[in-house]
């Protein structure tokens, strides 16, 4: 097991750095399975507005919603 974690976790700048830089990071070393455009977009936080906005809204419907790969849903932000 590796654990990846950011230099200085109080000083926002780095963690900042660090979350932008993570998922390349796991993107290389992954050599199960490729990434999806979804899960990628996801992870950058392309998705966090939809999916507060979608469970104020519906949450009924927000569940259903895999917003990342294996989470469970039935249904796909994004999907190539």
């Amino acid at each position: 097991m590796e654990l990846i974690v950011p230099t200085d976790p109080d000083d926002r700048m780095c963690v900042t750095e660090f979350r932008n830089n993570l998922l390349e990071i796991c993107e290389a070393r992954n050599n199960n399975v490729q990434l999806t455009t979804g899960t990628k977009a996801n992870q950058k936080g392309y998705f966090d507005t939809l999916s507060q906005q979608l469970r104020l809204q519906n949450k009924q419907i927000a569940d259903r919603v895999e917003w990342k790969s294996n989470d469970g849903g039935d249904t796909h932000p994004y999907r190539t």
